[in-house]
């Protein structure tokens, strides 16, 4: 078994300083389980690689300078996965949280019907394949064909979008 720190800047994961997604997905594991305090003390011991994106976390997956992405967003992991034989996803059985992909059309947007029409063919049955060709999870129930790879439905942690996600950031 490896002990924590006993290979120090093997495991890579967010900057939650410098990455809001990665501030985002340390705030919500402290709210999903109660030990994730713990996995961050024992993942600091073992003086962990930080990064501001998921590209160069993968980056570094793949180049061999860590052996663990911690938090990856798992879309573009995936993604990174059917091109990179040295990549493997893990979906932990416990829990995953699981992150919105959120689009509207401001009240200002410039050609607004264009817009709409962009988020019509996004939500529509062939815009939702292209997604899910993309490693995007169909948000409609009637898209055929295979299914990006993801949590099970029991260890989805969805990241609940309201008023309480902006209260980290309240100064």
């Amino acid at each position: 078994m490896l002990r924590a720190g006993a290979i120090p800047g093997s495991i890579g994961t967010f900057d939650p300083q410098r990455s809001g997604v990665g501030f985002l997905y340390y705030s919500q594991d402290r709210l999903a389980w109660p030990q994730s305090l713990a996995l961050s003390d024992a993942m600091g011991a073992g003086r962990p690689k930080l990064y501001e994106s998921t590209a160069t976390l993968l980056t570094a997956v793949t180049a061999g300078e860590i052996v663990l992405g911690y938090n990856v967003i798992g879309s573009y992991a995936a993604e990174r996965a059917a091109e990179a034989p040295e990549i493997g996803v893990v979906f932990p059985s416990d829990y995953t949280l699981v992150m919105s992909r959120i689009a509207f059309v401001s009240k200002n947007a410039r050609h607004p019907n264009a817009a709409k029409a962009l988020l019509g063919f996004m939500l529509s049955k062939e815009g939702q394949a292209l997604l899910a060709a993309g490693s995007l999870r169909p948000v409609r129930a009637d898209v055929a064909g295979p299914q990006p790879p993801g949590p099970s439905p029991e260890a989805a942690r969805p990241i609940e979008v309201g008023p309480g996600l902006l209260a980290n950031l309240d100064q």
